[in-house]
């Protein structure tokens, strides 16, 4: 039976389970230390871009592979999926590698969900290029943005002070405030269109037309 690259794709998958979560703290780490500085060059952009150069020319030695391994702190594993031309084919295209980095991008600085547009496009190219099933273009998919998110935290030499936390926590705190308030705006709403159908409601410090100007 020959080997897919869905199936060549498995022993990666822990890899692709352990990338996020280090190289989230890495990206907020080296955003913190950026903050104050103007011009600063898009580092994640680069490597994103770096990464997904070296994997559409096949160009995964293995000093890069075990470093980008050390980094995320996993167990070494054969990176024979990452050699594979049918890998390369699938990531010529331009638009798989618009929609592959821009999820990653997207994973990398917290986002929850994918774009679901974007991973259609991204399946369908897959089984045009493999021959395969959509359906199994999951797993390379993963492993796929996994690999351009580690290949962004290796280009990193030295990780700055551990306060992505701090920043991550304030981040929360504050769209869970925005959040609270545009409830208690919405129950104030709510509140006044029962009393009165057609309310005006002034700001603090406008000017009410219903009195004469002085």
């Amino acid at each position: 039976m020959a080997e897919t690259l869905s199936l060549l794709a498995r022993p990666l998958i822990s890899v692709a389970r352990a990338i996020w979560r280090p190289v989230r703290r890495v990206y907020w780490e080296r955003q913190a230390g950026q903050m104050p500085f103007s011009g600063v060059n898009d580092l994640l952009g680069q490597g994103l871009d770096e990464t997904m150069s070296r994997l559409c020319g096949g160009n995964v030695d293995d000093t890069w592979w075990r470093n980008v391994l050390t980094r995320i702190g996993h167990h070494y594993v054969a990176p024979d999926f990452l050699c594979k031309p049918a890998l390369q084919e699938w990531l010529a295209d331009e638009e798989v590698q618009r929609d592959a980095k821009a999820l990653a991008r997207a994973r990398v600085m917290g986002a929850d969900t994918d774009d679901p547009e974007a991973q259609i496009r991204l399946r369908r190219a897959y089984a045009h290029s493999t021959g395969e099933h959509e359906r199994l273009a999951d797993g390379p998919l993963d492993v796929v943005l996994a690999i351009l998110a580690a290949g962004y935290m290796a280009s990193i030499d030295t990780p700055l002070q551990p306060i992505a936390g701090i920043i991550q926590s304030s981040a929360r705190e504050n769209r869970q405030g925005f959040e609270r308030m545009e409830e208690q705006l919405s129950a104030i709403h709510r509140g006044v269109a029962e009393l009165d159908p057609n309310p005006t409601i002034l700001l603090p410090g406008a000017i009410s037309t219903d009195e004469p100007f002085r």
